[in-house]
């Protein structure tokens, strides 16, 4: 059993999340049993994807991980941004060298336990790339994995998860969290300030930071990850409750595009019908600059914006090729409201893991 002792700040900062990385979490951890697990079309599509050999790190990742696996690859997002996966991948690859060292040398650690050493490391050789290059290789094959398995079911997975929050945001406002909490999964149990979850080996912890939910579709067991240097709360990804998803006005009005390329290069493409610096882009959007640079980037690599140097400033702005792109793909929609550009005048703007 694994009993998490909540303290008030842990309490009053606790909520729920949508992630796009923590649905390959739910599904790429070798602990999580088949019955308890992804269904049947997911199970085929991971075996298919690791039999091509494409995904070298994550299967030698699956190969190590017992009670410990590195959070890097799944990191948070703030409590008032929305997750993309885009964002969450350029923050893997932003990981600072001594986290993916600490973390990686962890993983192995746990993998090869000094008493015995019968074990020999997957993950081992990849050490020798380097921590930057391990992050980016990491980011890589996720963001392969995630296409190939999650992205076709991505806007219904997301709409059910959308509902779970809404369903357990209920709870709390008429019931408060501890009952929220507990109907997370039925062997779980929130008693005055502790949260119990089954599990095979005893462990008791306590915590002054939140927890951050995550609901999931793909599984119908639970995950828990807890950061063993103490720098972030508690993850806990969770079963998505069944049912109907209700009809989503947001998701009514997506741009046809935004799928393809993700919201925030959505919103900057739209963003530069004019010309723009990189500081313009990340004030109006409430972005660092490095993460409209990664965003740039990508953009500009496919041909969607041009970049011109004006003396010490670099402007960006849309190619012929994107303002056709986005109008072939709006027609039949021409009644759908574009993402706000917001800052404008008027507008609002995985630690010890057990199953």
């Amino acid at each position: 059993m694994t009993d998490i002792l909540l303290r008030a700040r842990a309490l009053v900062g606790t909520r729920f999340a949508v992630s796009p990385l923590m649905q390959a979490a739910a599904v790429l951890h070798p602990r999580v049993p088949s019955e308890s697990g992804p269904p049947q079309a997911v199970r085929h599509a991971l075996h298919l994807i690791f039999a091509e050999g494409r995904l070298p790190f994550l299967a030698a990742l699956r190969h190590d991980v017992r009670d410990y696996a590195p959070d890097f690859l799944t990191p948070a997002r703030s409590a008032h941004e929305a997750s993309e996966l885009d964002d969450e991948l350029h923050q893997i690859t932003r990981t600072p060298a001594a986290v993916v060292a600490r973390q990686m040398i962890r993983l192995v650690e746990d993998c090869e336990p000094p008493a015995t050493h019968r074990m020999t490391s997957a993950v081992r050789p990849f050490l020798e790339l380097g921590e930057d290059r391990l992050a980016e290789r990491a980011a890589l094959e996720l963001e392969v994995l995630w296409k190939a398995v999650i992205a076709p079911m991505w806007p219904v997975l997301r709409a059910r998860a959308n509902d779970d929050v809404d369903r357990r945001a209920r709870l709390v406002l008429r019931y408060g969290l501890a009952r929220a909490l507990d109907s997370l999964h039925p062997a779980m149990a929130c008693h005055a300030d502790v949260l119990s979850l089954p599990g095979s080996r005893a462990v008791s912890a306590s915590t002054d930071l939140p927890i951050v939910l995550f609901p999931s579709p793909l599984t119908r067991s639970w995950l828990l990850s807890m950061d063993p240097w103490n720098q972030r709360g508690p993850y806990l990804i969770y079963p998505a409750a069944s049912g109907a998803t209700a009809a989503r006005p947001a998701e009514t009005a997506r741009h046809p595009l935004t799928d393809v390329i993700g919201h925030t290069r959505f919103t900057l493409l739209v963003t530069l019908s004019a010309a723009h610096t990189t500081s313009d882009l990340a004030r109006r959007h409430h972005l660092s600059a490095s993460t409209v640079s990664y965003h740039l980037a990508h953009l500009h690599r496919a041909g969607l914006v041009t970049r011109v140097r004006t003396g010490k400033q670099v402007r960006y702005r849309q190619t012929a090729l994107a303002a056709e792109l986005m109008d072939q793909a709006g027609r039949g929609r021409r009644g759908a409201p574009l993402p706000p550009r917001r800052g404008q005048e008027g507008e609002s703007s995985a630690g010890v893991i057990s199953a």
